[in-house]
This record gives structure tokens, sequence and C-alpha cells, in this order.
């Protein structure tokens, strides 16, 4: 869960919602023990750009304009070149408009507004069963960086 700290309420009954329904959820302050002392940024990124089957930004106006939640946007968007479409799953929370060049319109996405934590839970349950079922697994961020420059482009000449 990828979230500005101004929608934590939210988030957090998501993801006790999440949890009652046997999901494992990465959530920030589940980690304060275990990150102490450390870059918590590079660990963001391993989290969002390796280890996670999905990823879920709760989209608003202050997630657009935070360093850290954009951080964790980009390494996700690096992810999902190399996954199914529906890596990123994105809820959108209040009136935000979403620059084209971070999310593309034609992505889907759900509206907090719209639903319930418990039956956000309950859709997140539903696309972790449906991805596992396909056999998706998370992939290696590092990995795919080093496969992509092994590749040389044609030669232009």
């Amino acid at each position: 869960m990828s979230f500005a700290d101004e929608r934590r309420d939210y988030v957090e009954a998501t993801v006790t919602a999440a949890r009652s329904l046997n999901l494992h959820v990465f959530y920030d302050r589940d980690m304060t023990h275990q990150w102490w002392g450390r870059n918590f940024v590079a660990e963001l990124r391993k989290i969002y750009g390796q280890r996670a089957l999905h990823f879920v930004p709760f989209i608003s106006t202050e997630y657009l304009t935070k360093k850290y939640p954009r951080d964790e946007f980009s390494y996700a968007i690096i992810a999902s070149m190399e996954r199914q479409d529906d890596y990123i799953l994105p809820i959108l929370i209040g009136d935000v408009r979403v620059p084209p060049e971070m999310l593309h319109p034609h992505i889907g996405y759900l509206r907090a507004e719209d639903h319930t934590p418990t039956q956000l839970a309950a859709a997140l349950r539903f696309k972790v069963d449906d991805s596992r079922a396909r056999g998706q697994q998370p992939r290696d961020i590092g990995a795919i960086v080093c496969a992509a420059h092994l590749v040389q482009p044609p030669d232009t000449q």
C-alpha cells in the first residue's frame, strides 16, 4: 500500500480488512523496528520494485505532491513494464487529477469514495487469487534492469 500520510485512516482500515481475508499486506508502520537505522527509501524500492505481487497506490492530491509516494510509484512503474497490466491497482481519493504521464488514462482504477475498506479488501483478495491462479510471481527489478542493459539495440546504420 502506497499513500500520503493524510489518508492513513482509510488505508489502515483497508489494511486491517485485507489481513482479515488472509492477505499479506505491506504496511509501513509494521516495519518501524525492522527498518530502524536502515535506509527506508531503499527498502521501499525493494518492496515495490521486486517483492510485491501488486502495487496499490492510494492516489490523492497529497500523494501527487509528496516525494516519497512519487518515488514509490516510479519504482512500481518500472516493475509494471515486466508484469501483467494489473500490477498497479490504483485507488483514487478525492478530487484528484492524475497526470497522464504518471497513470495512463486507459488504466482502470477504483474510487475510494465508492468503496468501503472492506469492499476494497475483497476486491484485492479477488485480484491476488486471480494473479496466483495465472502463476504470476513477484520479479526482481534488478534482474530486469540488468537484462535490459544486456540487450543491444539494433544497428541503425
